[in-house]
């Protein structure tokens, strides 16, 4: 109680000092009292005059969703394992065998003109899960539309020969609408919230100073 009781004495000390030394009437002061009651004045407007208008509906809220799928649905993603020559025709070979039923892990143990695992460059797939958006545009292109136990040959840059094996895919999955309507309401509110704030403040510089 005595705690609360020297607060409210100081703040009325405060008051009275500062009234004697005339800081109400300093510029500084009043600079920030115009900057506060215009701050009062535009969230006053907005609250009143914007945001009735811009509050989006179900149908809205539902199309966005649905125009945005890409954005809220968890990435596609692949097992890739692979096997890397330094010749074209070792890896064409080597593609031959695996479709015959040659298992990879022994052809990794076994094949001959493989690229030593330290070569600059050279990509490691090594039966990783990855997300396909994240690979390299050439490698995307030539895994694109592939299913589990398909085969792929790729090319890279450094001129190595992968023979590419897909074990597993995990397609891109959208997130459930019901779990996302709250957070697309309130992206939509606050894109339309800018634009129209920006609209009129277009026609507010146009009538006044």
């Amino acid at each position: 109680r005595l705690f609360l009781y020297d607060k409210v004495l100081l703040k009325r000390i405060y008051r009275k000092e500062a009234l004697k030394i005339g800081l109400d009437k300093s510029p500084v002061f009043k600079g920030m009292v115009k900057e506060y009651e215009n701050s009062v004045l535009f969230d006053t407007f907005i609250k009143r005059v914007i945001v009735p208008d811009i509050r989006p509906g179900e149908e809205e809220i539902k199309g966005y969703y649905d125009k945005n799928i890409n954005k809220y649905s968890s990435p596609e993603m692949m097992r890739i394992s692979s096997i890397v020559f330094g010749k074209a025709d070792a890896a064409v070979d080597a593609l031959e065998r695996l479709k015959k039923g040659t298992e990879l892990k022994w052809l990794l143990s076994s094949a001959e003109g493989q690229v030593d695992k330290g070569a600059e460059g050279l990509l490691a797939f090594e039966g990783n899960v990855l997300t396909t958006n994240n690979l390299p545009q050439d490698v995307q292109k030539a895994i694109s539309g592939a299913q589990a136990g398909d085969l792929r040959l790729y090319t890279s840059p450094e001129k190595y020969y992968y023979v590419i094996y897909i074990q597993e895919v995990f397609p891109f999955q959208p997130l459930p609408f019901e779990d996302l309507r709250e957070e697309i309401s309130k992206e939509i509110f606050a894109d339309k919230l800018n634009k129209s704030i920006d609209d009129w403040a277009g026609k507010l510089r146009g009538a006044y100073e």
